[in-house]
């Protein structure tokens, strides 16, 4: 190997002699080996380089050159390899092999090694350089202090060239490598954390910023992917720190973030006009390829008080984050906005934009039962009536400002009278919601009526979202009430939309009622290929109590196959995530939906197939689901989710039944006051058709009796007497 860079001192000019000297070092190098010349380090003297290979190879049939270079020579004779960054297992690894070398008693903890190798973008010297710090410091702390990696990785290995003695000398030296233009626009595209388009950096660098791009990957200090929509360029995380650095130090900080700002709020505003067109999936890709980007400017905006910016960026990914389901961005987001747009009256040109932007996480918040509810609706009602618009804003903030924080219950009505409004947009809008209000009122029918009434009058022009959301609505409603053949039609017409859409959340919800239906109808390989589809969606992106619901349907094919044991032991494990799952920022209560909807399954499952056994874990969630039962129907509030109140009644009648926990007609009442509250039956283990024939055999005809008794009774007038009942319950 011959090492040309250091052969003559890194110059880059080189006198007739030294060229000279390198042709007779290369000779000499050829009669060693006449078929191979490997040359090291080259990016200093590439156009020697490469004039002296070009000649070589056309001169000679056999000869085969390798060298190294961070740039190619640029010839036609050349076929390019690149050397990728280690995988996180191997970085790792070299990490750790290090560590030992350094100091033998290191403790490394697996966490901190691999967030360590991770921020290092895999790359050797920089993890070789982080290993020796382990001779005074924790593995830990190393990875705290990588905030300031060029301080902290220097002093390796004294043998090294002096390039590779610290990290900040290995990006130096690149970076002296390029010319003016190239190195003003490493400096500004560093600000992009997630890589940038040409596009992008066209606008930020103020003109055609493809030859200032083309030499930055020239140099290996841009990685080139492609990607549906096109070429993409991205900086290793070391490169970003590196170019922020000479940013600041070339005082352009300010000017470099404000074209990002002017870049992200323009493409927010162009692409995000398009989501809710008959353009909805282009426009969905677009956004969805600078998420990352534009929501790192929200919160630049945020921190900054620029509420103009604010607002554009943010109707944008909050119609984004709403389609695909991603409902919890939005929710950690509101008591931030609500306290930037406090006393700010936006200019006319925004005042829609800014109406939307509200509306729309205020719609979130009433959702999750936000804090901010009053104040973000106070800011809307400032603005007046939003126009100028897509009218479905308009319409959502026109049923946002129908709710009253003092009165819930009367939301309902207001929902009714909406849904039949002459504005199109407000009726639409306001089916959607009340046929939510109906089924947590218990009201199935009633909810199936306002979903159906959504659909009619979805216009062409709303884009594919709001044709499919109802459709999934009703996939859910059709199930809930057992009917798994209309469920399975609603959700396969809807899925590919969600799927389309990224919509992870909705996509999980529809597979899982597909994985039900099968298991109901006794297709287990079926609901078992659903099930493989579910687990590759929840890998791959952010759902909300995916995972566990994931188990709530391999607990039930378990169960369906015979695995009894294996089925309950799974069920266990979903109810402790279930209750373990929180809103950010929104303190857990313990009976929320999804909690209370994980013990009364696991309990349901338990009552039927527990062995004696598992007869105390039966117990012990028996107890749970009462108490919890207990608690939510005494503090009783209009708000009140009837059908998973319902299905803790469910589970409470069938273990008392079928463990013969209290005597039959107590648990008969029980399930009847379930059927009475909407019990869902989407799951095997709540399907009244199974329970029915067991409250037959030792109380023949109560069912009836019970049913005749409380007949005509809506569920929120016989939230007492189920309270009673339950609270009478054996301990």
């Amino acid at each position: 190997m011959l090492g040309i860079r250091d052969s003559i001192q890194g110059r880059r000019i080189l006198t007739e002699e030294q060229r000279a000297d390198v042709r007779a070092r290369i000779a000499q190098r050829l009669a060693q080996s006449p078929g191979l010349l490997v040359l090291d380090n080259c990016e200093h003297l590439i156009d020697v380089v490469a004039g002296l290979v070009a000649f070589l190879v056309s001169a000679t049939s056999d000869l085969h050159v390798l060298t190294t270079s961070r740039s190619p020579l640029g010839i036609a004779a050349e076929r390019v390899y690149l050397l990728g960054e280690l995988e996180t297992s191997d970085a790792a690894e070299l990490f750790r092999e290090r560590a030992v070398a350094a100091r033998p008693s290191v403790r490394l903890t697996e966490p901190a090694v691999t967030s360590i190798v991770r921020r290092l973008d895999g790359l050797p010297l920089a993890i070789e350089l982080a290993a020796v710090q382990v001779r005074a410091m924790a593995v830990e702390d190393i990875d705290r202090r990588l905030e300031n990696r060029f301080a902290l990785l220097r002093g390796g290995d004294r043998s090294a060239p002096d390039r590779h003695q610290t990290l900040l000398a290995v990006i130096d030296w690149s970076w002296n490598l390029l010319g003016a233009g190239e190195q003003r626009a490493l400096r500004w595209l560093a600000l992009f954390n997630d890589g940038f388009m040409l596009e992008a950096a066209d606008a930020v660098l103020g003109g055609d910023a493809l030859a200032a791009v083309q030499g930055l990957v020239g140099q290996s200090l841009l990685s080139v992917r492609e990607t549906p929509l096109g070429v993409r360029y991205r900086m290793l995380e070391t490169v970003r720190e590196f170019g922020r650095m000479q940013l600041v130090d070339a005082g352009e900080d300010r000017d470099a973030r404000a074209a990002v700002r002017h870049w992200a709020v323009a493409y927010a505003r162009d692409h995000g006009a398009r989501l809710t067109s008959t353009g909805q999936f282009a426009a969905i890709d677009a956004v969805g390829a600078e998420e990352i980007n534009l929501a790192d400017q929200l919160r630049g905006a945020l921190a900054d008080s620029d509420r103009c910016a604010l607002v554009q960026l943010l109707a944008c990914l909050e119609t984004f984050w709403l389609f695909r389901g991603e409902h919890i961005r939005l929710l950690v987001l509101a008591d931030a906005v609500a306290d930037a747009l406090r006393d700010w009256r936006p200019p006319p040109q925004l005042e829609y934009t800014t109406g939307a932007a509200i509306a729309l996480i205020l719609a979130n918040s009433m959702v999750a039962g936000g804090k901010t509810i009053g104040q973000l609706q106070a800011l809307l009602r400032r603005l007046g009536p939003v126009a100028d618009g897509d009218g479905r804003v308009s319409g959502l903030a026109t049923i946002m400002l129908a709710y009253d924080p003092a009165d819930p219950g009367a939301f309902l009505g207001q929902l009714e009278r909406l849904a039949h409004d002459r504005d199109r947009e407000t009726a639409v809008t306001a089916c959607f919601w009340l046929a939510s209000t109906r089924e947590n009122a218990g009201d199935l029918a009633g909810a199936v009526a306002a979903c159906e009434r959504a659909l009619a009058l979805v216009a062409k022009d709303y884009g594919p979202w709001s044709w499919a959301m109802p459709r999934a609505q009703l996939a859910q409603l059709a199930m809930h009430v057992g009917d798994q053949a209309a469920a399975a039609v609603h959700a396969r017409a809807a899925l590919p939309v969600m799927q389309r859409l990224g919509a992870s959340d909705d996509e999980v919800q529809l597979r899982c009622q597909l994985v039900f239906c099968a298991i109901a109808e006794g297709r287990l390989g079926e609901a078992e290929a659903e099930l493989d589809r579910i687990a590759a969606v929840v890998e791959g992106a952010m759902v909300f109590g995916g995972a566990a619901f994931g188990q709530v349907c391999h607990a039930e094919l378990m169960l369906a196959r015979g695995d009894h044991a294996g089925g309950l032991s799974l069920y266990r494990d979903c109810m402790i995530r279930m209750r373990e799952l929180q809103f950010p920022g929104v303190p857990r209560t313990g009976v929320e939906p999804w909690a209370l909807f994980g013990v009364s399954l696991a309990l349901a499952a338990h009552a039927r197939y527990a062995t004696a056994a598992e007869e105390a874990h039966g117990q012990a969630l028996f107890r749970t689901c009462r108490d919890d039962a207990v608690k939510v129907l005494g503090g009783a509030a209009p708000g009140l989710d009837y059908p998973v109140v319902g299905q803790q009644l469910f589970a409470l009648g069938a273990w008392c039944l079928l463990r013969r926990a209290a005597g039959a007609d107590d648990a008969v009442r029980l399930l009847v006051f379930a059927d009475r509250f909407a019990c869902n039956r989407s799951v095997p283990s709540l399907l009244w058709e199974r329970i029915a024939p067991a409250a037959e055999e030792p109380a023949p005809g109560r069912i009836a009796e019970f049913r005749a008794q409380y007949a005509g009774r809506r569920p929120a007038d016989l939230v007492k007497e189920a309270c009673r009942a339950v609270g009478q319950l054996p301990g």
